[in-house]
């Protein structure tokens, strides 16, 4: 309890001060005399079910979304002021509809195709020969270094194997599948790397990373701050202050999406928000797929002037702490490009100590221990990576 709660003061830390920004402007707005207009609210419930060809059901998910708006009077300098949100959940079946693919009895045990290691053996220069007995992973007891006359296969056990281990139990051998087995059939000797696929609330091995518990969308854990707001897609408030010539200056403050850019599909200039490809790979609007942000946005609207029919200017402030795409953690139906798988095998290994096939060289297969190879959880500071960025748009 006393890590999770350091965790939770650390990562609300970066955002010490919003609160009280927030409150002071909304009660400001809230204790405006008259209202401008009635609040309205619009909301849909749709589910999107998707099948595949050797996987079986990959989505079975139920989305529901409320948005609301409300409009108040003008006050002081401003000359249009409102308040705008947006809340999304959603639950996802899949991970019980086809839990043999991607819920807690996805994987399995794994064997890697380097029988006694032979390679391993004359790199060394053993002097004896060694057994290419195909049982590498899974044997009882782990099968020892030794010759092979004396009973030994020359292999190096997987952590984990029943009967014992060579660095520790965390990394047990299952509930796993190489990381690019899918795609890959690693004939021309190209790294071998096994990955949990179980959802991280049933199986955490590589799951790190994120500091989130559970991708399944099933259930909310501990988390980060700002992951914990995610179904709260926009809170924001906006200000107009107009200036006689026409010029305009828009303020709007809270969590939501800010884009740059008019293109579809590609995203070139829509760089503020970071995107969840776990949710349908390329294929969601980005409308629904964007991460929304903290974010404080000023835009000055000249309107037309000698050289331009149209300019404007825009300042953000990104005060929610900075956060990458999500490419989908291994094991989910949408991990793009295999890359989840990869994240989490290498966080595994970092974490628990791993099994690497065709390493160092082809036909090698080395156990490692933890803490010797592997990506790990960057830390980032909680109040100094704040982002700015500026942008001028003319006609």
């Amino acid at each position: 309890m006393k890590t999770l709660n350091k965790r939770f003061h650390t990562s609300v830390g970066g955002l010490r001060i919003l609160p009280l920004a927030f409150t002071a402007l909304l009660t400001c707005l809230w204790h405006t005399p008259t209202w401008a207009d009635p609040a309205t609210f619009n909301g849909f419930v749709d589910t999107a079910n998707y099948y595949r060809d050797d996987v079986g059901w990959t989505k079975n998910r139920t989305t529901a979304q409320l948005e609301f708006s409300k409009a108040f009077e003008s006050r002081g300098a401003f000359s249009e002021l409102s308040m705008h949100g947006t809340l999304r959940g959603s639950y996802d079946a899949v991970y019980e509809m086809n839990d043999g693919r991607f819920g807690e009895n996805a994987g399995g045990a794994l064997s890697y195709a380097a029988p006694g290691n032979p390679a391993l053996a004359a790199m060394l220069g053993v002097p004896f020969p060694v057994s290419t007995n195909p049982n590498y992973a899974g044997v009882f007891p782990p099968p020892p270094i030794v010759p092979a006359p004396f009973g030994g296969t020359g292999a190096i056990p997987l952590p984990g194997v029943p009967g014992g281990t060579l660095f520790g139990s965390a990394n047990q051998n299952d509930g796993l599948r190489f990381a690019a087995g899918d795609v890959y059939n690693y004939d021309d000797g190209g790294v071998i790397l096994a990955t949990p696929v179980r959802p991280c609330d049933a199986d955490s091995r590589g799951c790190g990373l994120h500091d989130y518990m559970d991708f399944s969308e099933n259930e909310l854990k501990f988390a980060d701050f700002n992951e914990r707001l995610d179904w709260l897609r926009e809170l924001y408030v906006d200000a107009t202050i107009a200036r006689n010539n026409g010029d305009e200056l828009n303020l709007r403050f809270g969590r939501q999406q800010v884009v740059w850019g008019r293109t579809d599909l590609f995203r070139v200039l829509d760089v503020v928000n970071p995107v969840d490809f776990s949710r349908n790979n390329l294929y969601d609007e980005f409308e629904d797929s964007r991460i929304p942000m903290g974010i404080l946005s000023a835009e000055y609207r000249f309107g037309a002037t000698n050289f331009f029919e149209d300019i404007n200017f825009q300042a953000l402030w990104k005060w929610e702490k900075p956060r990458p795409h999500d490419l989908g953690q291994g094991g989910e139906p949408y991990a793009i490009l295999g890359a989840g798988n990869l994240f989490r095998a290498l966080n595994n290994c970092w974490d628990n100590g791993c099994t690497v096939g065709n390493f160092p060289a082809t036909g090698i297969v080395v156990d490692f221990p933890a803490h010797s190879i592997g990506i790990r959880r960057a830390e980032t500071r909680d109040w100094g990576d704040a982002e700015v960025g500026a942008r001028i748009e003319g006609v």
